[in-house]
């Protein structure tokens, strides 16, 4: 009787040993990001880099860095300074690194440093449309218009902020109209700037119709585009461009499309460039 009992013992503890082994070791973060959806200041989603277990991400410095509430997805649970973590829910302050510890099934842990900086101060003179020191129906100072003929361009009184918007109407099946600002002519971008990326953000709205506008930043070498179908409410849209090594210039351009059955009247407000 002894003999079996020790037998069951001894059977009970492999038993054990061998579930232990099998406890998951896997334990990562593969996507961070801060979504509008559960970040109201925020202007648009906002999605992180992953580089090892370094994780970084850049936004608006006119943004609080507190109180930020982060979506990931994860391999393994998730604390910081020892408080669990839910995705889309929890709340940190960002004004300095913080730490995300990640913790398997078999309790071995690793540590992913998120820093999130802020973008610098806008490159665009006159983003905000406030200044039309040639009059109402004339392109805002700094900015240059192209192929006006059949098209136009003026003020308008309904803004997303401040006093004033731009509005730009393209109505010729023949010139597309496009407003630009040359931020850096050729042979003046800074050398500082190279391989950088470049956030280009501004606030929208379609005045009529389903046309589309097509926002552009080139740099003499490469070019980075969206074409927005934005409606008939104030939002934000988003373009990033990595600034080529053999680039000359920086150039954002704005121009919105005629369809086949409507004209495209587009009004902007409170446009960034910065990096």
């Amino acid at each position: 009787m002894r003999y079996i009992s020790a037998i069951i013992i001894l059977i009970s503890l492999c038993c054990s040993g061998s579930e232990e082994k099998n406890l998951n070791s896997d334990k990562a973060i593969t996507s961070f990001s801060f979504l509008t959806a559960n970040n109201t200041n925020l202007y648009y989603d906002i999605v992180a880099q992953i580089d090892g277990t370094t994780i970084t991400a850049k936004i608006p410095n006119d943004l609080s860095r507190n109180g930020l509430i982060a979506t990931y997805s994860a391999t393994g649970s998730i604390t910081v300074n020892g408080v669990n973590q839910t995705s889309g829910s929890s709340a940190n302050n960002f004004n300095s690194d913080v730490t995300y510890t990640v913790t398997a099934e078999d309790a071995s842990t690793i540590n992913y440093k998120v820093s999130i900086s802020l973008l610098g101060s806008n490159l665009l003179t006159n983003g905000d449309f406030e200044d039309f020191s040639s009059g109402s129906s004339n392109p805002p100072d700094y900015w240059t218009v192209m192929n006006i003929t059949g098209n136009s361009i003026q003020r308008s009184d309904s803004y997303y902020s401040g006093t004033y918007s731009l509005q730009l109407v393209d109505s010729s099946n023949l010139n597309q109209l496009q407003l630009q600002q040359v931020i850096y002519s050729d042979g003046t971008i800074p050398s500082a700037m190279i391989g950088e990326t470049v956030y280009f953000y501004l606030w929208i709205k379609r005045s009529v119709g389903t046309s589309s506008c097509q926002i552009t930043i080139s740099d003499g070498s490469e070019q980075s585009l969206i074409n927005v179908n934005s409606g008939t409410s104030w939002s934000n849209v988003l373009l990033k461009h990595k600034i080529a090594n053999d680039a000359i210039k920086l150039i954002v351009t704005l121009s919105p499309t005629m369809s086949t059955e409507q004209v495209g009247s587009f009004l902007f407000d409170k446009a960034v460039l910065a990096y």
